[in-house]
């Protein structure tokens, strides 16, 4: 009981750990990126740059982390959905590293921008604008994606397990239901943050419950 109080806390740390770098990181690349003169940006906002790729870095560690944690108690209940839980969530934090390197490499090739040297120029927006789009590929699709899939299993081996309140479970299907429309779909209004906010609001509540409570007997 005392090792699976230990593991339930640090769990709900690492899921805290993991909301709170990928929702910052993400944003602060973001604010970067989504503006017209990207490139200025990225020279003359290094420091930011850096900051938000370093915290998506913590944010893919702190999902293996969550892996490691919970893989054992949840084979107990399930052993095929913890190992697909388990799979999903490796394959997502793979790419939460990838989303995070690639605007490093363009930070690396941009030292010499801006320059008054055309070739120059248009090698680094051509990078650029490649680099950019892929990212927003893994951002916008596949981080989510298996997000969604490893978490369903998570969810779903919790409601039949009652290691957590069921509300909980249910709330978590709820939001990655919505997660999962918001991003197959792509929706980018203001109904996109709407969709996003039931999971957000339930991995920081289930993160806090882990901490304060652990795991029901």
């Amino acid at each position: 009981m005392n090792s699976d109080r230990k593991i339930a806390r640090n769990a709900g740390i690492l899921f805290l750990v993991a909301m709170v770098t990928s929702l910052t990181g993400g944003g602060l690349l973001e604010s970067i990126i989504s503006a017209p003169d990207y490139l200025d940006l990225f020279y003359t906002r290094r420091t930011l740059v850096s900051v938000g790729a370093f915290l998506e870095f913590i944010d893919g560690f702190a999902v293996i982390g969550i892996v490691v944690l919970l893989y054992p108690v949840l084979k107990r209940y399930n052993r095929g959905m913890a190992l697909g839980f388990a799979g999903f969530r490796v394959i997502e934090s793979l790419f939460c590293f990838t989303s995070a390197f690639l605007p490093l490499v363009l930070l690396a090739y941009i030292q010499d921008f801006p320059g008054n040297d055309p070739v120059i120029v248009s090698r680094v927006q051509s990078l650029g604008s490649h680099l950019i789009a892929a990212r927003a590929q893994i951002a916008g699709l596949w981080i989510p994606l298996f997000f969604g899939l490893g978490a369903l299993l998570f969810y779903f081996i919790l409601f039949r397990s009652r290691l957590l309140p069921r509300y909980i479970a249910v709330w978590g299907i709820a939001g990655i239901v919505f997660i999962l429309i918001l991003n197959l779909l792509r929706i980018e209004s203001e109904w996109g943050m709407l969709l996003a906010l039931p999971i957000i609001l339930n991995e920081i509540f289930m993160g806090i419950r882990l901490i304060m409570k652990g795991f029901n007997a």
